[in-house]
């Protein structure tokens, strides 16, 4: 669901853990992060035009993937 939205942007869409970084269009990248529930991530874009998207992912995330 992630890597779906983040498809969306126009830019670039990032996930930071622990100072590792990933595309987050990757699925392959997003589970080479390894984060279980209650991971602290952080989610930047580098389009500003796609800040309604960022914040789709924040709610996706905070809503814990709809489960």
């Amino acid at each position: 669901m992630l890597a779906n939205l983040a498809g969306e942007a126009k830019g670039r869409v990032w996930i930071v853990k622990n100072g590792t970084t990933a595309d987050a269009t990757s699925m392959l990248d997003i589970m080479a992060l390894a984060c279980p529930a209650g991971t602290e991530i952080t989610v930047s874009i580098d389009d500003e035009t796609d800040l309604d998207t960022l914040e789709r992912i924040e709610d996706l995330v905070r809503s814990g993937f709809g489960e």
